[in-house]
């Protein structure tokens, strides 16, 4: 036997002596890049992205070390098999804590998603982008696995635009003037106008915490219409003229001024704070997938305030389970 092939013999990790023997609850790779293909809702298609991976393990007090490139060499036998989705999730993760024998295994994906929308006035198609993370757990036969996605939508602050409105910046004589127009509709609308009120870029995550025994799922798509109807507007990466009305007018009134000057109520939409937003995509969990597709959900909504030099609005709300 050669020197070289001596050398390349010696399993360092698989030592049992000559290092302290404390246990470590994490360790293994993180930040390895791999192509994976995400199904989509709308047409059962696929969406092709790049994903990053994080892969951890526990090691006991009794090993000086893990075989670091199991963690790669599983994750690409788990991708040449089939397209990313659930099930694979779940045995991709049981196959890491096999290559470890390990009782506990921690897996992270997080990747751009994008998927096709449309403008709100003129209909035109538009990409719009979100970021997914999905971690898988097991930890002693408890298998866990959670989806998150942050969504960028937009708010407008109601108590700028109280403050800013028409109807609270004249006198009692003009108020009383404004009133006595004839047409009650053209009332409404003038009451509701002001001098303006400021927005917000409103970030949305929302982490859930997926139901494996049910027989549908919660798809991506799901996650950003609640995002996109709990904000004050949702946007868009495309806008024409007539969208961008519209999109301002949603958020501002709670509705849109049609081409004839028909008010359209929207519901959903309009002013909110950042707790707004929160109990909103709260209230669409708990009403529509909680206990069923989902079995736990955390929601963070960050206002990045447009008239304040540094401040940033953070509300978090949660079933009161296990996350967060």
């Amino acid at each position: 036997m050669s020197d070289n092939a001596k050398y390349l013999s010696v399993d360092i990790q698989s030592q049992k002596e000559g290092f302290a023997h404390l246990p470590i609850k994490k360790v293994g790779v993180r930040g390895m890049v791999a192509p994976i293909c995400v199904k989509r809702k709308t047409d059962g298609d696929y969406f092709n992205t790049v994903a990053t991976f994080s892969m951890y393990c526990n090691l006991d007090s009794s090993k000086k070390g893990v075989n670091m490139s199991r963690n790669g060499r599983t994750l690409i036998n788990s991708l040449n098999q089939n397209p990313i989705k659930l099930d694979q999730i779940y045995k991709m993760t049981e196959d890491l804590l096999k290559a470890h024998g390990s009782d506990d295994m921690y897996l992270k994906m997080s990747f751009p998603y994008i998927f096709v929308d449309k403008s709100p006035a003129t209909q035109i198609d538009t990409y719009e982008l979100v970021n997914c993370v999905v971690e898988s757990i097991i930890n002693k036969n408890n298998h866990k696995v959670y989806l998150e996605v942050a969504s960028n939508e937009s708010s407008c602050c109601p108590c700028s635009k109280n403050m800013s409105s028409l109807k609270n910046n004249v006198s009692d004589e003009q108020l009383t003037l404004i009133k006595s127009i004839p047409d009650k509709d053209l009332v409404n609308k003038i009451l509701a106008s002001g001098f303006g009120a400021h927005n917000q870029r409103s970030e949305i995550k929302i982490k859930v915490e997926l139901n494996r025994d049910s027989q549908d799922i919660m798809w991506i798509e799901d996650i950003v219409k609640v995002c996109k109807y709990a904000s004050s507007a949702s946007t868009k990466n495309i806008l024409k003229r007539p969208d961008e009305k519209m999109v301002t007018e949603l958020q501002y009134l709670g509705g849109y001024i049609d081409d004839k000057f028909v008010y359209h109520e929207v519901p959903g939409a309009g002013p909110k704070f950042c707790e707004d937003i929160a109990r909103d995509a709260a209230n669409i969990l708990n009403q529509n997938y909680l206990d069923k597709q989902i079995l736990d959900y955390a929601v963070v909504v960050e206002n990045q305030e447009s008239i304040h030099t540094t401040l940033t609005a953070v509300s978090i709300v949660t079933p009161g389970r296990n996350l967060m």
